[in-house]
């Protein structure tokens, strides 16, 4: 089972990579004006001691990362829609949370990143 996690966190990250690379070339195909807008989206926000992205506070995307991850490592490997019910899980997420798709892959990247937890995977 410890494959599966190194995996399924290889799998994400790469996820992550591509989304940022798509984020980082969108950004760069836009006009000054609409360019601006997508960087202020991204910006951080400070509010007191508690920094907000997307319209979460940093606990609320922790845990938007950890139901991620815990949504996708409900997923068996031997599901034949593995592949697509991993990419559905950013869907629930993104409507759970009331952000958009790219932002919990923007999520996903700051986890990494920070090296926040995720869940346990059972053996």
């Amino acid at each position: 089972m410890r494959i599966k996690k190194k995996v399924l966190s290889i799998a994400i990250a790469v996820c992550a990579f591509v989304t940022f690379i798509g984020f980082t070339l969108a950004c760069e195909s836009q006009s000054g004006e609409q360019q601006e807008t997508v960087i202020e989206q991204a910006e951080e926000v400070e509010t007191g001691e508690e920094e907000v992205k997307y319209g979460l506070t940093e606990a609320e995307r922790k845990q938007a990362f950890y139901d991620l991850a815990e949504l996708q490592d409900s997923v068996p490997f031997e599901d034949e829609d593995w592949a697509e019910k991993q990419e559905e899980a950013y869907v629930t997420i993104a409507e759970k949370n009331g952000i958009r798709e790219e932002e919990v892959r923007n999520i996903v990247i700051e986890g990494i990143e920070k090296d926040w937890p995720m869940p346990e995977v059972e053996e």
